[in-house]
């Protein structure tokens, strides 16, 4: 926003990480703090916008954002033609939508696999229900996949059509993936690009002699996470 001088409100969860608040606000965008989750944030933005009418642009729930995150899908096929498998975490389905979409038209036989945190299933809920549902959920490390789906979300019959197959991953192995990054790479990740790294890691049998790509995303995580996790891994 700073970069192209638009003025803009961003609707975030009351208990969105210091991190996340720290490079939105240095990125020039005004915060409001809404809700328990990002489906309630984005429940009040897209609201506020239409009361003040004014352009509401979804994470996830948009033809042009999924757009964009087809992009991944092209870089994997150009740089890896032989990717067997591709492991994306899923919390509004934008991002695996994206990349379902071009590369079940670019390489059909690759199998796309949807990761979410079993404490926040959602869209893997409504994949086996038939329909977008509401499901419980818990506190998870992965924080940016939390949350619910809007109502008639283009995401989900995308989701329920080209994603192949599902990991729910435990926190233990969302605490896991962030720690292997940071031991084994000296990498900071955030809760849920650490999320897809342990999904792999808890599943590595399943794929043993195949190509695989994880899509390890974001790096807003606190201190305080880092310390939970380094607690978690070396008890």
């Amino acid at each position: 926003m700073k970069s192209f001088g638009i003025p803009g409100t961003i609707y975030v969860p009351n208990n969105v990480s210091d991190a996340k608040k720290k490079v939105l606000e240095h990125m020039g965008a005004n915060l409001v703090f809404h809700g328990n989750d990002c489906y309630e944030s984005e429940l009040k933005g897209r609201a506020e916008s239409e009361k003040m009418e004014v352009p509401y642009m979804s994470p996830y729930n948009d033809l042009h954002v999924l757009g964009g995150n087809g992009t991944p899908g092209v870089e994997i096929l150009r740089d890896l033609p032989s990717v067997d498998y591709v492991l994306v975490p899923v919390g509004g389905g934008g991002l695996i939508s994206g990349i379902a979409c071009y590369m079940k038209y670019a390489k059909p036989t690759a199998k796309i696999i949807g990761c979410q945190p079993k404490n926040s299933k959602v869209m893997y809920e409504c994949v086996r229900e038939g329909r977008i549902i509401s499901d419980k959920e818990e506190e998870t490390l992965s924080e940016a996949t939390a949350g619910g789906i809007e109502e008639n979300s283009v995401t989900y019959d995308i989701c329920n059509q080209l994603v192949d197959d599902w990991i729910l991953v435990e926190e233990e192995d969302i605490a896991k993936g962030i720690y292997f990054m940071m031991e084994n790479h000296k990498k900071i990740v955030e809760g849920s690009a650490g999320m897809v790294i342990g999904a792999y890691m808890a599943n590595a049998e399943k794929f043993k002699d195949s190509t695989v790509v994880i899509i390890s995303c974001g790096c807003n995580i606190t201190m305080d996470k880092i310390k939970q996790v380094i607690k978690m891994c070396e008890h």
